[in-house]
């Protein structure tokens, strides 16, 4: 099994994947309501558009299978920390070393370009949750040679 590095969103720049906090200084607020908008934008590749939540829990940070989608999806963390696996494809299979477990805290919001691969994150702690946006769309799964395995260090 190889190891792979869980780094914090913060301190990691993965190609095909954008992060970005969602500030609430820019929080609009009435008298009974306030709404705050998040920063990263998606082109979607259909107008059928899916919106669900998504909830996770603690698990062994092992991967070994990894999707793709012809459209891009967007995520919201909005409780507990998670642990979300990326990396390149190479010659229509994982390229592991390429892959990084990125901690992704409550507040923080993911999206992932098209063709991406990655897949489901894991909870840190005891649980996560957050939405997702997406097209309506098919995952593409390969099951890649090895299992990677995250390590706080290498």
């Amino acid at each position: 099994m190889r190891k792979a590095l869980i780094v914090d969103w913060r301190d990691v720049n993965v190609k095909g994947v954008h992060f970005a906090h969602v500030d609430e200084q820019y929080t609009h607020r009435e008298d009974y309501f306030t709404c705050t908008p998040m920063p990263l934008r998606m082109h979607s590749c259909t107008n059928d558009v899916v919106c669900g939540v998504l909830n996770g829990w603690h698990h062994t940070p092992v991967f070994r299978i990894w999707e793709t989608h012809r459209g891009a999806e967007v995520f919201y963390f909005f409780h507990g920390t998670a642990l979300m696996p990326f990396c390149d494809y190479q010659d229509g299979k994982p390229n592991l070393d390429t892959a990084v477990i990125v901690r992704i805290p409550a507040g923080v919001q993911v999206k992932v370009d098209a063709g991406k691969p990655h897949f489901v994150a894991i909870a840190e702690g005891d649980k996560f949750s957050c939405l997702c946006y997406c097209p309506d769309q098919p995952a593409d799964r390969v099951t890649a040679d090895e299992a990677i395995e995250g390590v706080y260090a290498l």
